[in-house]
């Protein structure tokens, strides 16, 4: 946005820790004469706004009056939101005239949800894709504004994946914001549908899968750092890592075993992991 020319009042992010006051300036890291130390060695948001001059401010209540108050303060015409954890009230969603757009990662109305990304990569979806819409009082219901399609290469970590959204959202939030009028489309709920956070038994895997399927997955959700089951001939069995597959290889048995690498025949495909 700001590369495109676009004047950003204000930065607001969830709040990380329980506090009193209901929208919270935070402030940059004071300078320091070390030169080795370097507060922005992963810079995000927060940091780009700091050195473009941007306020920025933690949001703990967002039905506050004291925010509803100071985004009036700042006359913004429109909010951009990605990622947000916190239900965002009717009373704030109406407090700038062109409403909330916010950043979806899928192709709405499919994947509704706090991860559609995990989803997305357990039921193997293919293309996946980013979705800007309206926010209104439901969970990802509001009206579709703009999408865009992303076939995802094999083996992308789950970094590599919000990466590649995130320039497809930002490009998509330019593409809407230079319009005239922002059109849109109501979501059509008999295609909706909902899937919540993931929980352990989330992590399983099957044999009737492919191995592409297994390692992608395997791979999308490893920062989870969570063990995945799954059952061969019976037996249920742990593994850690996925390291490779074979989209069409016929290992001759269910499974075998080297040290702590294992190789699963999958349907079809052959998928290496370390238990």
């Amino acid at each position: 946005l700001l590369a495109a020319g676009f004047d950003v009042c204000a930065v607001i992010v969830p709040a990380e820790t329980a506090g009193a006051v209901a929208l919270q300036p935070l402030q940059p890291f004071p300078p320091t004469d070390l030169p080795l130390i370097n507060p922005y060695l992963s810079p995000n948001i927060i940091h780009i706004a700091w050195k473009k001059g941007i306020p920025v401010y933690a949001l703990q209540t967002p039905n506050h009056p004291a925010v509803l108050a100071e985004l009036g303060r700042w006359s913004a015409n429109i909010a951009c939101v990605a990622c947000f954890n916190k239900i965002l009230p009717p009373a704030l969603l109406n407090s700038v005239p062109d409403g909330f757009l916010n950043v979806h990662p899928s192709l709405l109305p499919a994947y509704r949800g706090p991860d559609p990304i995990f989803w997305q990569l357990r039921q193997n979806e293919q293309p996946t894709g980013v979705t800007i819409h309206r926010l209104d009082a439901g969970l990802d219901t509001g009206a579709i504004v703009t999408q865009r399609p992303l076939p995802l290469p094999d083996g992308l970590s789950r970094h590599e994946i919000d990466q590649q959204m995130a320039r497809i959202g930002g490009d998509l939030l330019v593409d809407v914001l230079r319009q005239e009028t922002i059109p849109t489309i109501p979501q059509d709920e008999s295609q909706a549908t909902y899937q919540p956070l993931p929980q352990a038994n989330d992590f399983a895997l099957s044999t009737d899968w492919s191995a592409r399927h297994a390692f992608n997955f395997m791979r999308g959700t490893a920062e989870w750092q969570r063990p995945y089951s799954i059952v061969i001939d019976g037996k249920k069995m742990w593994i850690k890592t996925a390291v490779t597959f074979d989209a069409t290889a016929v290992l001759g048995s269910s499974f075998k075993k080297f040290g702590d690498e294992l190789q699963i025949q999958f349907s079809p495909g052959i998928l290496t992991a370390r238990t």
